[in-house]
């Protein structure tokens, strides 16, 4: 009866021993647990705020490609109104010299010919150059 005696208290610290490793695997799984139920929870945010971060890249994005299509047919409009004005100048240019030809042209006669009305003969219709007069 002794060597029972024995086996029984043997097996009531073996039992022990035991549970008090299974109360410890169990409290480190319960840890585990929660580690890992606040590392999802975690994630679950870091998702949720990466996905508004694309939504908010995205509206960005959109928003950048509408300004740039405005921006574009505002210089598309300000090219042809610069190429329109530059043609309405080279036209005035154009007219402006065909003047200044025509000024230098008349300068020419007034200075070269040394014209003069009425070669003091009362006629209105006679020119005077630097030699004689002509009708």
């Amino acid at each position: 009866m002794g060597n029972e005696h024995v086996t029984l208290k043997e097996k009531e610290r073996v039992n022990a021993d035991l549970q008090r490793r299974i109360n410890a695997l169990s409290a480190e799984k319960r840890e585990a647990n929660e580690k890992l139920a606040k590392l999802q929870a975690d994630l679950d945010r870091e998702l949720v705020a990466q996905r508004s971060r694309e939504g908010e890249f995205d509206r960005l994005r959109m928003e950048f490609q509408a300004i740039e299509l405005v921006l574009q047919q505002e210089l598309f409009q300000a090219r042809e109104e610069l190429e329109k004005k530059g043609s309405e100048l080279a036209k005035k240019d154009s007219e402006l010299h065909a003047a200044f030809q025509g000024l230098k042209v008349v300068s020419r006669l007034a200075e070269g010919d040394k014209a003069e009305l009425d070669c003091g003969r009362g006629s209105p219709y006679r020119v005077r150059t630097t030699s004689s007069c002509v009708s």
